[in-house]
């Protein structure tokens, strides 16, 4: 032996140790560098060796954590559980469907007894079975809203209500009426596709854009009832299809698109909060970042075991997609704006670089297309809507400020926007220049009046500017509607992006008559003949049935109309003060009808109505008004008199 190997370190092999022992020693470990301990046993590594130290083999004390595992085989066994249900439900309906064929369900047994006179005994469970027995090994998938043997397109999401059946020359008169009605609101699609499409095709591929199409073409009918029947099914059709599953499918996206456009109706008691519009928004708008429509040119990389192809053609399928997620946009920016809701969203202050791309396009007026620039337009305008929105609620719930720096930032900001919105409206403004951009520019600058109503530190007379801007406002909007839509069969075929504006406007001429704000009868006069023009948009063409979606407007416009045809002082003594909006201001653009509603509750339930003498009640001087002045007199005496604002002069 010799006097090196004499010299060199043992190896120390750790003996009744918790743990597992290694082959490699304390010190390799530690560098991260190779060992060969268990190869020179029983001496020391070479490391060691040459630093002369003592070579012990390392020990692991902890055991490996396998709770992935244990996760990755739960999963597997729920998704095998899941599938098993799947199978079992798909089985039960076959079984039911089988029942059904042969008659043996729904009075098919006995009914044919009782027509003889003869009570027949139940069915042994053999005979049952036998009727039960398909050619497949398995059940086949469950399609309650298939078509049927006889080429029939049938819709029964809705177990509770009756299944409505459309024929393929129905449903080919539906696609028609959608493409020449409707599809100029929302172009997602490309020109082709209408020409193209094969609606079995389409019904195969992607049967919530089937029915929505269909619902919404429904919607250019007189009936209501087929409508109707048709939306009850498409609610269930939808928590199907995108709450049991999660769809992966640009289709589905272009679907709730439609559905959050022309929203279906309102259940009976439905808040802000149970809306379904607003569901759907928040659905498409998670879908949306998923399938990776806000990062076309790396789609990819979002899109696995995803449907986002529209085209053969790549260029037109990001085209299609920049689209769809440009009207995602749009849409949650109306919607939130005019429901109220917009402060609990940052939708407004984000930015991307779809959004980004909309507006260098739109400056630099490098888009080809007309649908294209309609598009950007009514993007650029909804995004000024959402950010005027969120910059006054913050300065009106900005507790740090004064009630009088609160009032300066407001009107300042007021300005700033208005002065946006008024260069939207010069030859030079790179917007669309059509009558529905236009509709589109006059809407926010109402609504900027509207924040303008509540209270402020104002005078009377800067405050009667604003009330006759918004008055000028919605003349405009009168005009503008009369020219576009005064050839639409039923207001409910209007998308939500000019159906809010004749609603808003409606009720803030409605408010404004019932105020002491204008200077002559005259005045009140042009009023009430633009609020008719209006609310005969409303109303125009549509049975009682169709009534039923516009139900919460009429409502509060028929009973605060008669509030103050009955009890005028009760609208203009109740807010000790001139402002339009005194008791509901916080809730942004809709606190105009929460203050209406708010009055109408007032006289059913809270005062006593007196025949007073209303010149005497009343301190008109706190409006502006002198009874001892004639003109003043004559504007006195017109609101305490009956005065409808559906009653002509």
């Amino acid at each position: 032996m010799s006097t090196q190997e004499r010299k060199r370190l043992r190896l120390v092999v750790p003996n009744n140790v918790k743990g597992k022992v290694l082959k490699t020693c304390i010190r390799c470990r530690q560098h991260k560098t190779r060992c060969d301990a268990w190869d020179t046993r029983p001496y020391g590594c070479t490391h060691c060796m040459k630093k002369n130290v003592a070579c012990t083999l390392d020990i692991i004390t902890k055991m490996p954590n396998r709770s992935n595992d244990v996760m990755n085989r739960l999963v597997a066994e729920v998704k095998s559980m899941k599938s098993c249900v799947n199978r079992l439900v798909e089985h039960k309906a076959q079984m039911v469907e089988g029942l059904m064929a042969n008659g043996l369900l729904k009075g098919g047994v006995a009914s044919a007894g009782a027509s003889n006179g003869v009570s027949k005994p139940t069915p042994s469970i053999a005979t049952l079975e036998r009727c039960l027995e398909s050619p497949l090994s398995t059940p086949g998938p469950l399609t309650p809203e298939s078509p049927r043997g006889d080429g029939a397109y049938v819709l029964d999401s809705d177990a509770g209500r009756q299944p409505v059946s459309l024929t393929h020359e129905e449903v080919l008169e539906c696609f028609r009426v959608y493409e020449a009605h409707f599809n100029k609101f929302l172009p997602i699609f490309p020109d082709h596709f209408f020409e193209t499409v094969s609606v079995g095709a389409l019904y195969a591929r992607n049967s919530v854009l089937f029915w929505s199409i269909i619902l919404t073409a429904y919607l250019n009918s007189s009936n209501a009832a087929r409508y109707l029947m048709l939306a009850a099914h498409m609610k269930a059709l939808v928590v199907q299809k995108c709450w049991f599953n999660t769809p992966r499918s640009v289709y589905t996206l272009s679907a709730l698109l439609i559905l959050t456009t022309w929203p279906l109706p309102a259940n009976k008691g439905e808040t802000m909060s149970e809306n379904l519009s607003v569901k759907y928004l928040s659905l498409m708008n998670n879908l949306a970042l998923q399938l990776g429509l806000h990062r076309t040119e790396f789609i990819n990389e979002f899109s696995h075991k995803t449907e986002v192809d529209v085209s053969t053609e790549i260029s037109l399928n990001n085209l299609i997609r920049e689209r769809i997620y440009k009207f995602i946009s749009i849409n949650s920016s109306y919607w939130l704006v005019y429901s109220g809701l917009s402060h609990f969203s940052l939708h407004g202050l984000q930015q991307d670089y779809i959004i980004n791309k909309a507006n260098q396009e739109l400056l630099k007026k490098k888009i080809e297309t007309k649908e294209d620039k309609y598009i950007n337009s009514l993007l650029k305008i909804s995004l000024i809507q959402v950010k005027s929105n969120e910059t006054l609620n913050y300065i009106s719930t900005n507790k740090s400020h004064t009630y009088s720096n609160q009032s300066s930032e407001k009107a300042m900001s007021m300005y700033m926007f208005e002065k946006i919105l008024n260069n939207f409206n010069k030859p030079s403004s790179p917007l669309l220049n059509n009558n529905l951009i236009k509709i589109s520019i006059e809407f926010s600058k109402l609504q900027l009046y509207v924040y303008a109503f509540g209270k402020s530190d104002i005078s009377l007379s800067d405050y009667r500017v604003y009330v006759q801007k918004a008055l000028k406002t919605c003349y405009s909007l009168v005009n503008l509607c009369s020219q576009e839509f005064g050839s639409v069969h039923n207001f409910n075929s209007l998308p939500i992006h000019y159906k809010f504006v004749i609603e808003l406007a409606t009720m803030v001429m409605l408010r404004i008559h019932s105020s002491p704000l204008l200077s002559s009868v005259q005045e009140y006069k042009v009023l009430k003949q633009n609020f008719q023009v209006l609310y005969g948009l409303i109303v125009k063409n549509t049975d009682g049935d169709w009534s039923i979606l516009n139900k919460k407007t009429l409502k509060i416009v028929d009973k605060y109309n008669q509030v103050f045809r009955e009890n005028p002082k009760l609208i203009l003594s109740d807010s000790g003060s001139f402002f339009l909006i005194h008791k509901m201001g916080k809730y942004q653009l809709t606190s105009l009808s929460y203050d209406l509603i708010w009055s109408i509750y007032v006289s059913v339930n809270g005062r006593n109505h007196e025949n007073i003498d209303m010149r005497s009640s009343i301190n008109w001087s706190r409006f502006g008004l002198n009874p001892d002045m004639p003109k003043d007199r004559e504007v006195i005496d017109y609101l305490s008199r009956d005065c409808s604002i559906f009653s002509n002069f």
